[in-house]
């Protein structure tokens, strides 16, 4: 088996790789249809990278879209209830707009639905930077809370429009910009020493929890630690204890994220390849109050590049052979060849504009 591997390409092996890792952890494939009523998806755009959706309209009149997503698809037809959790992962194609191109793009990820507690959050988490290794070695996992942001914005009493904005300014670290704003919407100074604080924490686990605790002030921002804390200390003696961060510029829409959310990267790959957390708030907006959720998916589409194929292929054995050459031992010699983990290419004449290792000519009847 190891010898064939090699015949796949690099995202081939990490796919198979992958799915290895998750049934391992009791997680099972699920498929989906690659349709949806357009209106499903609108009504939950907020959760989505982009609301440019391709559709098209069906036999009975209906706008269709093709999916853009697979957590949402989960979410609505998940067969978890409060007693009885679902584990379930995918290997799936979404399609959606990029620039002026429809695409279609491969994603792989698990979901973890049901009641969630502090081990079901370890083992995602787990999962994810078990994920990461198996790509490549030189990974790491940016995590943040977002129910440690949520609490510091309601706190402050933010509009929702305010909300959006101090979040592009955690995103992409833009500390001087939270001026402004707090002037535009009466931001007092103490707050916007706290904002600032937030953009500012980013680096080595333990230390960064302990940046955030200085500025947590209510129950909730006390309990996101305590639960970042737990994180670090399960971690600390393993293999990925270094490979973990705390960046509050990992950050989501809060009205669907309210727990651990996370960003995977690869060294060599400008975007992240991993994205994921919890998302109690989506899945009680399909109707199922008493379910939590978290998970993550793996963005095949951003791994492209690095999974470029080497130029270098291997060549095969060519074994000749013709009508008068014994089939038996034909068949024999090439079962040989096989087992030793030679590519074999069998033909009656020699192929032009093709490389081998070895020609094996077995003509007129040996």
């Amino acid at each position: 088996m190891d010898n064939k591997m090699q015949y796949l390409t690099k995202g081939e092996q990490v796919n198979m790789k992958l799915r290895l890792l998750y049934e391992q952890f009791g997680y099972k494939k699920y498929r989906m249809n690659k349709f949806e009523e357009y209106s499903f998806y609108i009504n939950n755009k907020n959760f989505l990278e982009s609301d440019r959706i391709i559709t098209f309209t069906d036999l009975d009149g209906k706008l269709i879209a093709l999916k853009p997503d697979v957590t949402l698809s989960i979410a609505k037809n998940t067969k978890a209830t409060a007693t009885q959790n679902e584990r379930l992962y995918y290997n799936e194609n979404v399609f959606r707009v990029s620039g002026m191109e429809f695409k279609e793009l491969n994603q792989t990820g698990v979901e973890f639905i049901g009641h969630i507690d502090l081990y079901n959050t370890l083992e995602v988490v787990n999962l994810a930077l078990s994920s990461l290794a198996i790509i490549d070695d030189n990974y790491i996992l940016s995590i943040s809370h977002m129910g440690f942001i949520s609490s510091i914005f309601d706190e402050m009493n933010l509009s929702y429009s305010a909300k959006r904005k101090i979040a592009d300014c955690l995103k992409q670290k833009r500390a001087h910009d939270i001026d402004s704003i707090a002037s535009k919407y009466g931001i007092s100074e103490e707050n916007v020493s706290r904002l600032k604080n937030l953009v500012a924490i980013s680096g080595e686990l333990s230390s960064s929890i302990a940046k955030a605790e200085e500025i947590a002030v209510t129950d909730a921002e006390k309990d996101a630690v305590s639960e970042l804390k737990a994180i670090s200390k399960c971690f600390e003696n393993t293999n990925f204890a270094n490979k973990i961060r705390l960046d509050f510029s990992t950050v989501s829409n809060t009205d669907y994220y309210n727990g651990i959310m996370f960003e995977g990267y690869i060294e060599g790959v400008a975007r992240s390849v991993i994205t994921g957390g919890r998302y109690d708030y989506l899945i009680q907006k399909m109707g199922k109050s008493d379910l939590e959720a978290m998970g993550f998916a793996v963005n095949f589409y951003t791994l492209d590049r690095f999974f470029k194929p080497a130029d270098k292929n291997e060549k095969p054995v060519l074994v000749l052979f013709d009508d008068n050459t014994d089939n038996i031992a034909l068949f024999c010699k090439v079962k040989r060849l096989e087992a030793s983990g030679k590519k074999v290419l069998v033909e009656k004449d020699k192929p032009e504009n093709i490389d081998y290792d070895e020609i094996i000519d077995m003509k007129g009847g040996f």
